[in-house]
């Protein structure tokens, strides 16, 4: 009995040293890349190492039963795609939100990514990000200052709410100006499933990222490249195809 117990104490420490001696390569391969000093995705890599470890432990942190939010079927989100290998899709990007029904218990989501730069299998969306989101802006700051203006005639009293409201909502102006004259492209071929942890959050509460939707427009456009990019089919002859075998879309 005590052999027995010796040697699967044995074997339990071997399985620790191993998973020990795995950590301790990885952090060795994490300093090589970051004395590197590369480029492009790898300038953000020790952030996402950081980041990701923290966003673990936090999943395991989580009650199952926990409660995520709904992002209906083209809802524009901004995504930490992270620092990944090769060509695999990386860094912070707004998105599209591709699943047809996510819901609250729903962890993970289905997703289209966003950039500004035009490559193969990408579909141009316009100005979408910079115009929908600064015109919308625009009109809060524009409402909020008429009703500072009939205060201060009307009664003479003035709220310093208005202020922080205006400086708010002039922050995510400011963010959201620095991409005004930058068209959005989605990668179709870049599709994949994100966690909803991945999710970055808004700015604040006049960040209306998470609550846009595309217009159908948008939504047809994407779907009818997505057949085109994963089929090499037409878009009528897709739907021809799933009538003629009676698939149930």
């Amino acid at each position: 009995m005590t052999a027995t117990l010796e040697k699967i104490n044995k074997k339990e420490l071997q399985k620790q040293d191993l998973k020990k001696s795995r950590l301790v390569q990885a952090f060795e391969n994490n300093l090589k890349i970051s004395e590197l000093n590369m480029p492009n995705k790898f300038k953000s890599f020790e952030a996402w190492e950081c980041t990701k470890s923290k966003r673990l432990l936090y999943e395991i942190s989580l009650d199952p039963k926990k409660k995520y939010m709904r992002y209906p079927r083209g809802s524009i989100i901004k995504v930490d795609f992270g620092v990944n290998i090769g060509g695999e899709f990386s860094e912070q990007h707004f998105a599209i939100s591709l699943s047809k029904k996510d819901g609250i218990y729903n962890n993970t989501l289905i997703v289209v990514p966003l950039t500004s730069k035009k490559h193969k299998n990408t579909v141009e969306l316009g100005k979408l990000i910079s115009d929908t989101y600064i015109s919308s802006l625009q009109d809060k700051v524009d409402e909020l200052q008429k009703e500072i203006k009939e205060i201060d005639i009307e009664n003479c009293e003035f709220n310093p709410n208005y202020t922080k409201k205006i400086k708010e909502i002039e922050e995510v102006l400011k963010y959201y100006k620095k991409i005004k004259d930058k068209f959005s492209y989605a990668c179709i071929d870049q599709i994949r499933t994100i966690s909803k942890l991945n999710i970055l959050p808004k700015i604040n509460e006049y960040d209306i990222v998470g609550n846009y939707k595309c217009d159908k427009k948008i939504m047809d456009l994407i779907d009818k490249n997505i057949v085109k990019v994963y089929t090499g089919l037409d878009y009528r002859e897709f739907n021809n195809y799933i009538k003629s075998k009676n698939i149930d879309e």
